[in-house]
């Protein structure tokens, strides 16, 4: 991967071009892991039917006139729990472009289905997306421009996830 990124540079160099920034990519840390437990109050560890977490890898870009496509691959990760009924796990998680410090211009919604193979507890998947921020003017630095990750949460999902971190 890092070879592919010095050849995008590279090719940028060669041709007179100036190379342009991405923009930034930001897993969102209250909504990086998800912990879903059995119905009911439990809330122990043997109350786990599965905990998620999603990550970002390298991004690329390219840009058009008036616009910058950004490829940005996702690792979903999932952990079976002891409390599991099921070989398999769909883990929601969303991918947003804001403007600017919080001005969310966009927001899209995917799933990521994972299998336990056998006795397997940890599955996995990588998803590349692809994000197309539109540009004001062909000279607008995408660097302006955040595309944030994280993983679907209900309410009290969100809640447990501040305060495994210490957060309220």
């Amino acid at each position: 991967m890092a070879g592919a990124t010095l050849t995008l540079a590279a090719c940028g160099l060669l041709s007179g071009e100036e190379a342009r920034p991405c923009p930034r990519v930001a897993v969102i840390v209250d909504a990086a892991n998800l912990t879903v437990f059995t119905p009911g109050p439990g809330r122990d560890l043997i109350d786990v039917q599965y905990e998620a977490e999603v990550a970002q890898l390298a991004t690329t870009c390219r840009y058009d006139r008036n616009s910058v496509t950004s490829t940005v691959p996702i690792r979903v990760i999932a952990t079976r729990g002891p409390a599991a009924q099921t070989n398999q796990v769909t883990i929601p998680f969303f991918v947003a472009i804001a403007e600017g410090r919080g001005n969310v211009l966009g927001r899209e919604r995917f799933e990521s289905t994972l299998v336990f193979q056998g006795n397997q507890r940890r599955a996995g998947v990588v998803e590349e997306i692809e994000q197309i921020v539109r540009l004001r003017t062909p000279t607008q630095n995408a660097a302006e421009f955040d595309i944030l990750i994280g993983l679907e949460l209900t309410p009290d999902q969100l809640q447990f996830n501040r305060q495994r971190l210490g957060r309220r």
